[in-house]
């Protein structure tokens, strides 16, 4: 079957998903500090822009970063660019990443497709709630998926290819793409791509592919990096790969492999794909009833099967390994919004419409109830949810954010985005829904990761502790009991020894007149095994509580 091709005035169209994609991450990524799991990625990035473990990823002299080191390499690209270490700088590869994967994106659901589908399939990809965080966080995932995605569209058109210099140059760039995929976040970054092309070739009747060299290339890559990190690094590294790579096969007790059921990834993929998650099951229905003898539906619809399955199958399961599915979700979503919701029954796109459509209304009375309820307790009303959720919700109360215009504005626009929705709804009007659905979730989340988000970090954020204890402690030496956030070592920006039990009253009595930080959490235990330490700052934070303590001299 010959790909489609798209030539026209019209085609920089094709353009508009990534650009509004890359508007949209960037904007996102400006209004927070870095979060702890960000932190651990950040830290060994400072220590590459002070000449230190360029090569391995540390977070300290005693501790290596578990993962490959592609993504700290673009950040400390990214940072030497910009003249130092940043949120922007640490975040500008998973920005340019997730634009980079809309992109893909669009440009797999032309050639699989029509541009119509293309365009759409980037702007769902672009609009669904875990793409916008991890494109906007200084995390690995978002390069992962890039990779990832790049090395299935270059198998996809070694498929598609007969001319076997064409095909050369192809196998070429897939070698280049895998190997980057592996050195992001390891051996996953070749099983998925090939494990996927294995069962579309399944399904359509094998073709000659030079798996040879799509194995041994990227592995190669890897452990020429491995056996020089080895070489530098000693037992340490020798261990930890170890530990990454066989450990979380075998489900080692060593190593956190957070085991979860095997339907762990059905509710976080409605979670993660929201709002268009919601339709995910009529579109597969849709393709399997019409599309499957179809190559262009297959390959998509194979790369997810595959993938899903796999990874339910693991004992080892985390939401956002789910993220290399999310292209090809979007296109069987795009095919089933642009030729499904006329073939079968209405039932199978105005349920799922509907409920989203009810979503808006709450969003409405969200918005108005701090109007009407002046004393809201979220505490008190909001029991349902999660006690993080209602701490965040407290502190936008309490401070009385979004003011009374703002909240007055936004419920009366989603009021409006409910009206629409169910009126298109009745006139059967599948398109439009999908626009007005587009439309209401790019603002309500532009609004929730923009002044939302920072109004919430200002009270989250460890930032402020930091420059607390820069100040109170002076040139005094500083230790911490356990192990210390990543986020309050990159804020910090000097060394925080560790103490434990037995160390305490040993360093604590040195005539430096030595202060120690702790959590909040093993406070009370600090002071009883050292009762002369007074708290000299608390940060009062019931998640995230901190205190810096000193010796009563």
């Amino acid at each position: 079957m010959a790909e489609y091709s798209f030539k026209s005035r019209w085609h920089s169209l094709l353009y508009l998903p990534a650009l509004a994609g890359f508007i949209l991450f960037f904007w996102a990524s400006l209004h927070t500090d870095l979060s702890k799991r960000e932190a651990r990625e950040g830290v060994p990035v400072t220590r590459m822009l002070d000449n230190k473990d360029r090569l391995i990823p540390r977070i300290d002299e005693n501790t290596i970063r578990t993962k490959s080191p592609a993504w700290h390499w673009f950040a400390w690209a990214a940072s030497e660019i910009s003249g130092g270490a940043s949120e922007t700088a640490l975040r500008f590869p998973s920005v340019l990443a997730g634009a980079g994967t809309v992109a893909l994106t669009t440009w797999f659901g032309l050639r699989l497709f029509s541009p119509f589908i293309g365009v759409l399939s980037g702007l769902l990809l672009m609009l669904s709630w875990r793409m916008i965080y991890l494109s906007s966080h200084a995390r690995i995932d978002m390069l992962f998926a890039f990779f990832t995605t790049a090395s299935l569209a270059l198998l996809w058109k070694l498929w598609h290819e007969d001319d076997l210099k064409v095909r050369s140059r192809i196998v070429v760039f897939a070698c280049m793409s895998l190997s980057c995929a592996v050195m992001a976040k390891g051996p996953l970054g070749l099983l998925f791509p090939l494990m996927a092309l294995a069962g579309f070739l399944k399904l359509t009747g094998w073709k000659a592919v030079p798996w040879k060299t799509l194995i041994g290339v990227p592995l190669s890559a890897a452990g020429l990096w491995a056996g020089i990190a080895i070489w530098q690094g000693g037992p340490d590294v020798q261990q930890m790969l170890y530990q990454e790579i066989v450990g979380r096969l075998t489900n080692s007790k060593s190593i956190q492999v957070h085991h979860e059921p095997f339907y762990y990834y059905i509710h976080k993929l409605i979670g993660d794909l929201a709002p268009w998650s919601f339709f995910l099951p009529s579109a597969l229905w849709y393709g399997w009833k019409y599309k499957r003898k179809e190559s262009p539906w297959l390959f998509p619809a194979a790369a997810f099967t595959s993938l899903f399955v796999f990874l339910s199958v693991l004992s080892g399961k985390r939401g956002d390994y789910l993220l290399p599915l999310y292209p090809f979700a979007m296109i069987i979503l795009s095919v089933f919004f642009s030729e499904g919701m006329n073939r079968i029954s209405d039932l199978f796109w105005k349920v799922p419409a509907g409920m989203l459509g009810l979503c808006m209304a709450i969003f409405s009375l969200a918005f108005a109830l701090p109007l009407f309820v002046p004393e809201l307790d979220a505490n008190a009303h909001f029991g349902f949810l999660s006690a993080k959720d209602r701490w965040s919700m407290s502190v936008l109360l309490e401070n009385h954010l979004p003011g009374a215009g703002f909240l007055s504005f936004f419920s009366l626009l989603m009021i409006a985005f409910s009206v629409l929705c169910w009126m298109s709804i009745k006139k059967k009007q599948g398109r439009r829904v999908v626009a007005v659905i587009g439309a209401w979730f790019l603002i309500a989340v532009s609004l929730i990761v923009g002044p939302v988000a920072q109004a919430i970090d200002e009270q989250a954020s460890l930032r402020p502790f930091a420059n607390k204890i820069l100040q109170l402690a002076g040139d005094r030496p500083l230790y911490h009991y356990g192990e210390p956030r990543e986020n309050l070592l990159y804020y910090l920006g000097r060394t925080l020894p560790v103490l434990y039990d037995g160390q305490l009253s040993t360093e604590l009595k040195k005539p430096s007149h030595p202060m120690l930080v702790g959590k909040n959490t093993v406070r009370k235990h600090i002071m009883k095994l050292e009762p002369e330490l007074e708290v000299i700052f608390d940060t009062k934070h019931p998640f995230k509580g901190y205190s810096l303590m000193s010796p009563k001299f």
